[in-house]
């Protein structure tokens, strides 16, 4: 009786064994299936990045090197911003953790400056998209606006 025990036991624990590997493998069967025409960006700078997004609208070289200058100086401006966002979040999470009883006027202002730094991104993004439409002919423009739309869609879900 005691040795059909441990058999039980063992035949159980190889069969936990199987089964969590069998579902790692399925986890990961749809992780990459599912996703990598979404996620074919990852890990590729985004200068690279959103040229290819410019490039699929037909971009003429003199037109390339103006929106390449363009993109240099809007995603240096962005990597400040968002190096800004990142260290005021850890100031509220230091504060937030930190006291008992948290200064909330120094809170509030914390969150005032991450709310003129979201305004200011977004204004950035609305000014490189105007300068970029400027060098773009009327059949560009509209194509990459409809691909930003459709890009947009695929975000909010």
């Amino acid at each position: 009786m005691n040795m059909m025990g441990i058999n039980v036991k063992r035949s159980l624990i190889f069969f936990s064994i199987c089964l969590n590997i069998g579902f790692i493998l399925l986890g990961s069967y749809y992780y990459f299936k599912g996703g990598t025409e979404n996620r074919w960006h990852e890990g590729v700078p985004k200068e690279r990045k959103y040229m290819a997004f410019y490039r699929k609208l037909g971009l003429s070289a003199g037109q390339e090197v103006e929106i390449k200058k363009l993109l240099k100086d809007y995603l240096d401006e962005q990597s400040r911003m968002r190096t800004e966002n990142i260290d005021l979040h850890k100031q509220l999470i230091y504060i937030l953790a930190g006291e008992r009883k948290p200064d909330k006027e120094k809170l509030n202002q914390i969150l005032r400056r991450i709310v003129a730094l979201k305004k200011n991104r977004e204004q950035a993004t609305v000014e490189h998209l105007l300068k970029v439409k400027a060098l773009l002919t009327q059949e560009q423009a509209k194509k990459m606006f409809s691909k930003i739309l459709l890009h947009c869609g695929k975000e909010e879900r």
